[in-house]
């Protein structure tokens, strides 16, 4: 398939939940074979947030203090369109020690963690809606919170731009976001709006009244893909809204946290899984930045990609996209343009790497190579918060099953083989040599791959091309398996 339309007919696509080692093996694809288009379902989920920080605060980062200690300190806990308890079980572990702070779920299902929270005995609120209907409730609670007088009015005249306080003022003073009229639209089938309307001034009242002696809940927002994915930025953003306007930016145990499923998307930002960027956040279209990177991976500069990809968003309209790569990942469910997108599936060569059969993977799969699951496998997860965790197989795997480093090592190598045509090889302008030291050098004799070397070679280059984000202590030593075990 890449003889035939050349690397830019060619996407590798996957999930948030790759090891560090899979993610520099996928990423490679771009330094080795110019394959430019690489995304994952992380990529839309994330740009959300990322979007609505850029919108509230003219950068797209998030901020959080050391290790999310909100979850430790917070008064209130939002846990909204998220579900930790099975998608980030370390986080919320560390949020039930807080056993003072009130649990707020907001989600329109009975998840795995309104479950828990519901057996657990500490203080607890779980509002449903409309999926869609985020804006609109978060515009009723600041209607609550103003007309009560409960913002923070010392913080936003030092802190918030004035005409856009009163812009909001304004918003929020139409009679379309009173707590009745939102709750009447935005209900779901089967509840009570009026219950639903007295829910919003409790929550409202929940984050924002001060104390008897003038103390201020902090309130804790954590979010995931059901508040990102369903209203997007403008969802998001009036979270952080709220924040501005009960004076909780900056504020110990007060914040915004992305604690997604998609829990090594950190390292994907890193590493350049991405159309955007090269290994390491390098730049594509920056002419230094490649031979930098071609001469630490000893390859050829012209065998890195040398423009940007298709975004996830567009992949669907992209035409000229003909073969895929789907790297774990639901790839017939989880995709914006639902059914533009299962029309390219259908006219695309697809090659899947996964550990399990979804629904709808075997209408759309030409080619299956089984990979490990979660407690099968080894690498090293960087979680939001920077800090890394090295994750130990505690199952054995079968035989057939191989890491998805291993995977996309051993089919860059079939592709070398390939490239040994010398008719192949001309109309690739590929050097099958190259490709075979790129990607040989992880695996021993036997074809095995040992991802302890994987990662020791990542830190080396980053190293040695002395990024900002290079893998490293504080005292300036190497990260290694053996460190994160110790």
């Amino acid at each position: 398939m890449r003889e035939w339309v050349g690397p830019d007919g060619v996407a590798i696509y996957g999930n948030g939940q790759k090891t560090m080692e899979a993610i520099w093996m996928a990423s490679l694809y771009k330094a080795v074979f110019r394959v430019p288009t690489i995304g994952a379902n992380s990529e839309h989920c994330l740009a959300s947030a990322g979007a609505a920080h850029e919108l509230n605060f003219g950068n797209e980062a998030s901020f959080t203090w050391k290790e999310f200690e909100e979850l430790e300190l917070c008064d209130v806990a939002i846990l909204h369109g998220t579900n930790p308890y099975v998608t980030f079980p370390q986080a919320y572990k560390k949020l039930k020690r807080n056993q003072d702070a009130v649990k707020v779920a907001i989600d329109p299902i009975e998840n795995d963690t309104v479950i828990d929270l519901r057996q657990s005995g500490q203080p607890f609120l779980h509002i449903r809606f409309e999926q869609w209907g985020d804006v609109l409730f978060n515009l009723a609670v600041m209607r609550v919170i103003l007309d009560n007088g409960w913002e923070d009015r010392e913080f936003l005249e030092k802190a918030v731009d004035a005409a856009s306080v009163e812009e909001l003022r304004a918003l929020c003073a139409q009679d379309r976001f009173h707590p009745e009229t939102v709750a009447q639209q935005i209900a779901l089938e089967d509840d009570d709006p009026a219950v639903l309307a007295d829910t919003i001034r409790s929550y409202a009242a929940l984050i924002a009244k001060p104390k008897v002696d003038g103390e201020r809940p902090r309130p804790a927002f954590v979010s995931s893909m059901g508040i990102n994915q369903s209203t997007g930025s403008y969802g998001f953003s009036t979270n952080l809204n709220l924040l501005l306007l009960t004076g909780n930016v900056g504020r110990r145990g007060a914040g915004s946290l992305r604690i997604a499923g998609q829990s090594d998307a950190t390292s994907e930002l890193l590493l350049g899984f991405n159309s955007r960027r090269l290994l390491f956040n390098l730049d594509v279209t920056n002419p230094d930045h490649r031979r930098e990177l071609a001469d630490v991976l000893e390859i050829p500069e012209h065998n890195i990609a040398d423009h940007p990809g298709t975004p996830v968003s567009q992949m669907a309209e992209d035409h000229l996209l003909y073969c895929f790569i789907f790297v774990g990942t639901q790839f017939t469910r989880n995709m914006p343009r639902l059914g533009q997108w299962l029309k390219q599936l259908g006219r695309s060569f697809n090659i899947v790497i996964d550990s399990f059969l979804a629904e709808g993977v075997l209408d759309y799969a030409d080619v299956i190579l089984p990979s490990l699951t979660y407690t099968e496998r080894q690498g090293v997860i960087q979680w939001g918060d920077r800090t890394l965790q090295l994750q130990q197989p505690v199952t054995v795997a079968p035989e057939l099953a191989w890491a998805d480093e291993q995977v996309l090592a051993r089919l860059a190598l079939a592709i070398a083989r390939r490239l040994h045509d010398p008719d192949t090889a001309a109309l690739n302008n590929l050097a099958p040599d190259v490709i075979t030291r790129a990607f040989g050098r992880y695996l021993n004799d036997e074809g095995q791959i040992d991802s302890s070397g994987v990662f020791d070679h990542m830190v080396d280059v980053s190293r040695q091309l002395n990024v900002y984000s290079r893998l490293e202590t504080a005292e300036g030593e190497p990260i290694s398996h053996e460190l994160l075990q110790q």
